[in-house]
């Protein structure tokens, strides 16, 4: 997250790209649903987000909230069993701070998904380790396993 550069995408006149990101994430969420209509069993997935790098600036200014509120908005109408939790890593002390004033407000079956952390890696990593094995998580993450770059 605080690596992608939404509001040099969006001035730059790149939005193109990030409305192919998201859409991409949608179809990705879609075959999940057709899957399980199916009778197949898909499993649902674990988000990661990496705060670090994260700018006010960079990642809140006015053009950029709506880019996160439609994200949000599709995923909460569309696919909201097809998360199995978020974990929101090296979130610096305001953002912690807003997570815990917001998430009362988040519905149970959601409130109970999502995971904040500051900059102890221990701590996320500890956490994260515990669902997902090792040789499915990226170094960065604790794992061992590479991934192609897109």
């Amino acid at each position: 997250m605080g690596q992608c550069h939404i509001r040099k995408l969006i001035l730059s006149g790149n939005q193109a790209k990030l409305n192919r990101a998201i859409i991409f994430l949608s179809e990705t969420f879609s075959k999940l649903n057709r899957m399980a209509e199916k009778g197949q069993n898909p499993q649902q997935g674990v988000i990661i987000a990496d705060m670090n790098g994260l700018s006010v600036t960079e990642h809140f200014c006015l053009r950029c909230i709506p880019i996160f509120i439609t994200i949000l908005t599709v995923y909460q109408e569309h696919y909201p069993e097809m998360i199995k939790s978020i974990y929101v890593i090296n979130t610096p002390r305001i953002g912690l701070s807003l997570v815990s004033l917001l998430l009362p407000f988040a519905p149970p079956n959601q409130r109970e998904l999502f995971f904040a952390y500051g900059f102890d890696k221990s701590e996320w990593q500890a956490e994260i380790l515990k669902i997902i094995k090792p040789d499915q998580l990226n170094p960065q993450f604790g794992g061992t396993k590479l991934s192609k770059q897109l």
